[in-house]
């Protein structure tokens, strides 16, 4: 064997590998025996079974504390449903422009107005109560 100062050659550093992978003088298999081998092994499953314990306790915790019934975040208000109503001006799209000084301009949406709210009741309730 070569000593720490010479340099060692390829065949001499796979005999050392391979004496590190498999010592037939000491029973030893990558530099540790067999009753070694089974107590890290031993140490790793307990180690990972406490570990899946730890993970599915908090899991469980959380899963507890959640009710399936109810929403996790709700707005202050409740939603309004739908608010988009199908398009009604063609072309335009839902832009809503018009010249002031033109009458032709604005009758459209005047119709389109007065028709949507003509299955509305009359009476508007005011503040104080009273129907106007």
């Amino acid at each position: 064997m070569a000593t720490l100062n010479e340099k060692k050659t390829c065949s001499q550093r796979m005999e050392n590998f391979q004496r590190f992978l498999w010592n037939p003088d000491t029973g030893q298999l990558m530099g540790r025996t067999l009753i070694n081998w089974v107590w890290i092994s031993l140490y790793y499953v307990a180690f990972y079974v406490v570990m899946t314990g730890l993970f599915s306790l908090a899991i469980y915790s959380l899963m507890r504390t959640l009710n399936p019934y109810t929403p996790d975040y709700q707005d202050q208000l409740k939603s309004p449903g739908v608010t988009l109503r199908p398009d009604v001006y063609g072309e335009k799209g839902l832009e809503i422009y018009y010249n002031i000084s033109q009458q032709s301009s604005w009758d459209g949406y005047i119709a389109t107005l007065q028709n949507f709210l003509s299955g509305k009741e009359r009476a508007v309730v005011c503040k104080q109560d009273m129907t106007v």
